[in-house]
């Protein structure tokens, strides 16, 4: 930041800065939006465009005036607040309330505050979708890095939803691109992270990649790929859906109050929230229906391929 702001004074360029004063949190060297807003005039908008209900914009606007009485309550009288017994039942009612959307054929997205929960609901989303046929054949797994950089165990077979956690210029893929399964190989089924013999075929958009999954590695050789099943708030800057359902951890407080206006606002037809055990919650959001559901305390493949090939889907091949 110091270089640009050095670059414009230099040549006398125009910096226009955008931005959340209560979403962005304080760094060492202090709350920068929220000094230079303090420092010059700075514009508002306040115009809400994502939600198409009027009700919806406005308790998205309680979220983040720290009204969160009042915005609650919004949901609640709509029957969008549902409560649950512990993190398990929590993460059930959510997965089910994402799956009526979907059964109506409706965009949805599970969001949460951690990448622990996000592993939580998306092994019970797989379960799910294992049982009824929707992901089936050979299983490979192997050792993977979530977005925070940590380790984690994460297993692939056809039909299940990736979600690419790094830009890979070879593959045309970027962090956030998601995809679809279409057959896994390996020389076996559990391969040795330093013997990596995976072999994934996906489909995004039309496209089918091929490549091994250390064509994604980190540095401490774990691929940056992960279930695309649910997200973290965080992760879901930008997203937007017919219906969004939030999980949120909730340690002292109903929510922190930077995190309250972005996981509602991710759905422009309707949200969900629901609360559970660690204290959580689950929240959609609409444009045309909200849910909200909220936890309440409770008991708690072989040498030779090509590390990454990109060919349009109609005209996919074998490459070996």
């Amino acid at each position: 930041m110091h270089a640009l702001l050095g670059a414009v004074a230099e040549t006398g360029a125009k910096l226009i800065l955008i931005g959340d004063r209560g979403q962005l949190q304080a760094i060492g060297a202090g709350p920068g939006l929220d000094l230079v807003a303090r420092a010059v005039n700075a514009a508002r908008v306040d115009s809400i465009v994502r939600q198409r209900e009027a009700w919806a914009r406005e308790a998205i606007t309680d979220f983040g005036r720290g009204r969160a009485a009042a915005a609650l309550n919004a949901f609640a009288d709509r029957g969008l607040l549902l409560e649950a017994q512990g993190a398990k039942a929590a993460i059930a009612t959510a997965v089910d309330v994402a799956d009526r959307h979907r059964s109506l054929h409706r965009s949805e997205s599970i969001l949460t505050k951690s990448n622990a929960a996000v592993a939580a609901i998306s092994r019970e989303v797989r379960e799910r979708r294992t049982a009824v046929g929707l992901i089936k054949g050979k299983e490979v797994c192997f050792i993977a890095s979530t977005p925070a950089g940590h380790s984690t165990e994460i297993r692939l077979a056809r039909g299940d939803k990736i979600r690419f956690l790094a830009r890979n210029e070879d593959l045309g893929v970027i962090n956030g691109t998601v995809a679809t399964v279409t057959k896994v190989t390996a020389r076996r089924s559990f391969v040795a992270l330093s013997d990596s013999r995976i072999r994934l075929e996906v489909d995004v958009a039309g496209w089918l990649l091929v490549f091994d999954p250390m064509a994604l590695a980190d540095g401490k050789g774990r691929p940056r790929i992960g279930w695309a099943y649910a997200s973290t708030i965080h992760g879901a800057q930008g997203l937007t859906v017919d219906h969004a359902v939030v999980i949120s951890i909730l340690i002292a407080t109903a929510m922190m109050r930077m995190s309250q206006p972005v996981e509602p606002v991710r759905a422009q037809r309707s949200s969900s929230m629901q609360r559970g055990s660690i204290v959580g919650s689950t929240m959609s959001f609409p444009s045309i229906t909200n849910t909200m559901i909220s936890l309440s305390p409770g008991n708690n493949a072989e040498s030779g391929w090509p590390n990454a090939c990109r060919v349009p889907r109609q005209r996919s091949r074998r490459l070996m």
